[in-house]
């Protein structure tokens, strides 16, 4: 019981178009121009807990994963876009700490794999909003 495991429920690449008018209005980097199209990976990662004999998902993380065949700006980067937390699991102080812990390995995780650059989207927690649950 209390047992604590890492999945990643689903990985896949994916591949955006750049429209027109973005291409014409913004640059790469360093004078160079976007691309058509931008490829990148993104991932669901979810932590489980045993409770009861049961795998609870409690965390979740999406996010989207640059090579460094990416426009200058996104390569070799992470965004991690999305992390919720069941909040009748554990209390808050514990929670808060499990959920920095899943974004601080997942982030060193991707350093040594292959990114430089990290992006968090932050924002205040909506009261009755729940994403992933």
């Amino acid at each position: 019981e209390g047992d604590l495991s890492v999945r990643v429920l689903a990985s896949g690449t994916r591949t955006c178009d750049v429209p027109i008018i973005i291409q014409h209005m913004f640059r790469a980097g360093l004078g160079a121009d976007l691309p058509c199209t931008i490829s990148y990976t993104i991932k669901a990662i979810g932590l489980f807990a045993r409770i009861d004999g049961v795998d609870v998902c409690v965390v979740m993380l999406y996010a989207y994963e640059y090579g460094p065949s990416a426009p200058a700006r996104n390569a070799k980067s992470v965004y991690a876009a999305y992390v919720d937390s069941v909040e009748y699991v554990y209390p808050d102080a514990v929670r808060s700490h499990i959920y920095q812990e899943v974004i601080g390995v997942y982030l060193e995780h991707t350093r040594r794999v292959r990114c430089e650059t990290a992006y968090l989207w932050s924002a205040p927690a909506w009261q009755a909003v729940s994403y992933v649950w």
